[in-house]
């Protein structure tokens, strides 16, 4: 459309003469974060002496401008990342917007498109395009070729519906709004997309909601002005607006609460009842088998044998011994069953004579 690059910064205007960017270009550019704000001047087209701006410019706003051409050359801004075209009432955009390699983010808001070229499937590091208030009655086919688009604003068209293949062919998608539609129901592909974080159909004629519970990523949905009657199900995590949005999430947050003030008093219960259960005394015949495996075992590996246990000696080391494994069970000092150990020959000797007859 018009307008190779040159060398200098001028552009070829009407009649050969030639028109030259805005004399603050440079002053807005030396502030370093290459942004070129034009908005609201009012242009027919774009000077083409803005590709001498390759290693500088990154974002370029053009709102308002009512510009119509862009330089055919416009590829050559290499660098560019974010590009504003809204209102500037365009029936179709310009084909060198197609050719722009690392293009991010696209505004093409209000304006008078119909459709995007398919050209437009070029743009493959886009991330985001704001395509609302325009003239949009079906959903723009190539778009279906952008698998990484991210955030895509297409309110105040006239959408009735979505296709089908939208959840496997845009998987990316993390943000649609489609406010101010007319779309009569929900879409059921969008039940299909997973990773939608935010959804907007405010202001369409959507009577009945599905259950959109089954979208797990789903954090904000906006039904407004439409005539539902009550709020739809979503997750518990998903902020609502809409009509009665917040008595519901009152209600739900209260729920919340109370849930989990039982759970907490339930983690409560259980670990008083462990505490309780580590406080409690190994009971005689606890006591018993933990020593009767003890000396079982000493006795098989030969460092002493079943009659060693009537030598006094051999007894008060036992008392040792059966001091230590008590301790290795976390016995508490003051636990009354403690007494037993001192009682060598009413308890020690029955268990030690059955272990000395297992051995033999």
């Amino acid at each position: 459309m018009g307008g190779a690059c040159g060398s200098v910064p001028t552009a070829a205007g009407e009649g050969g003469t030639d028109e030259p960017l805005p004399e603050d270009t440079e002053e807005q550019l030396s502030s370093g974060d290459g942004t070129l704000e034009l908005s609201g001047r009012k242009m027919a087209r774009l000077p083409a002496s803005v590709c001498t701006l390759t290693d500088r410019l990154y974002k370029l706003y053009l709102s308002g401008t009512m510009v119509s051409e862009l330089p055919d050359d416009l590829y050559q801004l290499s660098n560019l990342r974010t590009l504003a075209l809204d209102a500037n009432r365009l029936p179709e955009l310009p084909d060198a917007v197609c050719s722009l390699p690392h293009l991010g983010r696209l505004y093409l808001g209000a304006n008078r498109l119909q459709g995007l070229p398919p050209a437009f499937a070029r743009l493959q590091t886009l991330r985001t395009l704001w395509i609302e208030r325009n003239f949009l009655h079906h959903f723009p086919s190539v778009l279906l070729s952008m698998p990484a688009l991210r955030c895509l604003q297409m309110g105040d068209n006239r959408l009735k519906g979505l296709p089908g293949d939208i959840a496997t062919c845009m998987p990316g998608l993390r943000g649609l709004w489609l406010y101010g539609n007319r779309l009569e129901r929900v879409p059921k592909v969008l039940l299909r997309l997973h990773g939608l974080e935010i959804l907007d159909l405010d202001r369409n004629k959507i009577a009945i909601y599905p259950d959109m519970s089954v979208m797990k990523g789903l954090r904000l949905l906006s039904y407004d002005h439409n005539p539902v009657t009550a709020p739809p199900k979503v997750g518990e995590t998903v902020t609502l607006v809409g009509e009665g949005a917040q008595e519901f999430m009152e209600e739900r947050e209260e729920r919340r609460k109370q849930k989990e003030e039982e759970e907490m008093e339930e983690r409560e219960r259980q670990q008083q009842e462990k505490e309780e259960e580590k406080d409690v005394p190994f009971t005689v015949q606890q006591m018993q088998q933990m020593y009767y495996v003890s000396m079982f075992t000493r006795v098989k590996s030969g460092k002493v044998t079943p009659g060693h246990i009537l030598n006094s000696e051999d007894r008060r080391y036992t008392k040792t011994h059966l001091s230590m494994s008590v301790d290795t069970y976390s016995i508490p000092p003051n636990c009354p069953d403690m007494v037993l150990i001192k009682q060598l020959k009413v308890y020690v000797l029955p268990i030690y004579s059955e272990v000395g007859h297992l051995v033999g």
